[in-house]
């Protein structure tokens, strides 16, 4: 990906102009709401018994849920 200077500030981007996809965005999402309370929750549902991979399982679907609907 070549680096270029924004030319349009925080005005709407007209959908001709637009590129990617919005999966192309999963990362920044998912680390803007992994909270504390999310490294808290973890590790108590893995105590209560929660097997690791529903724990990542409860973890996709519900930032899923938070960021797509």
């Amino acid at each position: 990906m070549s680096s270029m200077i924004e030319r349009i500030g925080i005005e709407h981007i007209p959908d001709s102009m637009r590129h990617g996809r919005t999966m192309y965005q999963f990362t920044l999402w998912f680390a803007s709401n992994l909270t504390v309370a999310d490294y808290a929750l973890g590790p108590i549902l893995y105590m209560l018994g929660l097997p690791i991979p529903w724990l990542v399982l409860a973890s996709y679907l519900v930032t899923y849920s938070v960021v797509y609907w």
